[in-house]
């Protein structure tokens, strides 16, 4: 989904198609280990003292598709707009409690 259409997007079907991507990605084992990887990544950089923001912000800032577990790989194959789950975390981290 482009950045545009994720504009036009409301909340209910923002929802829906976070849960039929999870649902999706639960039904395969390799889909499951990139989905663990995104999950640890967003935790890390909301929740976790264990690992630097740093990490994470250059993780999913980096455009490298020469990795297979870079960020725009991992989201590529969950089906994810990268670009638009970057501005949802900036978003996210801008206005959470410091």
């Amino acid at each position: 989904m482009a950045c545009t259409e994720m504009e036009n997007t409301t909340r209910p079907e923002a929802a829906a198609l976070a849960a039929v991507i999870i649902v999706d990605a639960l039904r395969r084992p390799e889909k499951r280990l990139l989905l663990a990887i995104l999950e640890d990544a967003i935790t890390a950089l909301f929740l976790s003292p264990d690992h630097p923001p740093s990490e994470v912000d250059a993780w999913i800032s980096a455009d490298d598709r020469t990795w297979p577990f870079s960020f725009v790989n991992v989201c590529e194959v969950l089906g994810l707009d990268c670009s638009a789950l970057r501005a949802a975390l900036s978003l996210g981290r801008s206005s959470a409690p410091s």
